[in-house]
């Protein structure tokens, strides 16, 4: 089956698709930014998980604005774009109620937007997975994201930043009209419902499998412990590299959802904490194979754990091998 990736970190090219791709090498994007002519708009789209590996001294866009950040990049708060009301109880990063933010980034229909974090694969697919919902197809994640492009030497900007100039009024007002949000990529509470009793989609848990199988305490207070009926356990780890910061290759993803009782043909939505590690899981499907790109619950369990009437399982699923926490 076609891949819309392209893995250059062990030395090897696999693009069987002719479509744009949604994860990139650094060495793609090196010489993609070297060519005369080029559409890229390069998003910084980092967000911290407080008391985690996943987190920095100072806020985000600081560390952003500070360097090194990869020359020419704007940097996007996802939390700040989010709409809150989207879910029963608010919750940051949901997708934006409109397509407005890419008028504000500037980006346009042309636009080949290459979204990387500065944790390395964490939460840049958020970022990637929004501009899908929202109908951009020219948007790829970097494999590795800021620590990968160090690491191989490639030119970074460590200069005050200054904003750059946005496209004009009139052409981002018209460029970003046409996009509409895809209704069936996010996912609500009521969706969560309805599935457990049609069992349409596979509905794949991000999180760890202590916090699946409700054997270790929900880090958010007031958070019931434990899953949605009949989902399935993927932590995002299993989904990585040993390096923590890399996609593993198309093949080992494969066989981590069939590991799982994932039929990457069949229709799959995707949870986690908030939102934020199931775009990991959503990209990882589409870097396997996957048909089209999938949906994920918006509130995932920091919504559904927080509720009264929603059913809530213990103990274990059929899990791959999680990796690293």
């Amino acid at each position: 089956m076609a891949t819309k990736c392209v893995e250059k970190s062990r030395g090897a090219t696999t693009s069987s698709s002719s479509s744009f791709p949604s994860l990139v090498s650094c060495e793609w994007l090196d010489r993609k930014l070297s060519e005369s002519s080029n559409n890229i708009v390069i998003v910084d789209a980092t967000w911290d998980l407080p008391n985690s590996p996943f987190c920095g001294k100072s806020d985000p866009k600081s560390r952003f604005e500070a360097g090194p950040r990869i020359p020419s990049a704007l940097y996007v708060d996802i939390d700040a774009i989010g709409d809150t009301a989207f879910t029963t109880i608010p919750v940051a990063h949901n997708l934006p109620k409109d397509a407005s933010f890419l008028k504000d980034l500037g980006i346009s229909k042309e636009s080949q937007v290459i979204v990387y974090d500065q944790h390395g694969m964490f939460s840049a697919p958020r970022f990637w997975f929004t501009l899908k919902a929202f109908g951009h197809s020219s948007a790829a994640v970097l494999n590795g994201g800021l620590p990968m492009w160090i690491r191989g030497g490639y030119d970074t900007d460590v200069s005050a930043y200054e904003a750059h100039d946005k496209m004009p009024e009139d052409a981002a007002a018209t460029k970003s009209v046409e996009y509409a949000k895809k209704p069936s990529m996010q996912w609500s509470v009521e969706e969560v419902k309805r599935n457990i009793e049609t069992r349409e989609y596979s509905f794949v848990d991000m999180r760890p499998a202590g916090r699946f199988g409700g054997t270790v305490a929900e880090p958010r207070k007031g958070v019931r412990s434990g899953h949605v009926p009949g989902s399935l356990n993927i932590p995002f780890t299993a989904l990585l590299r040993d390096d923590m910061l890399t996609m593993k290759s198309t093949a080992e993803l494969q066989r981590v959802f069939e590991d799982a009782g994932v039929d990457i043909n069949d229709r799959v939505a995707f949870s986690c904490g908030s939102g934020l590690t199931a775009c990991i899981g959503a990209l990882a499907l589409d870097c396997a194979g996957a048909a089209s790109v999938a949906s994920v619950y918006d509130g995932s369990w920091t919504e559904w754990g927080s509720l009264d009437d929603t059913p809530i399982e213990v103990g274990k699923s059929k899990t791959p091998e999680e990796g690293p926490a």
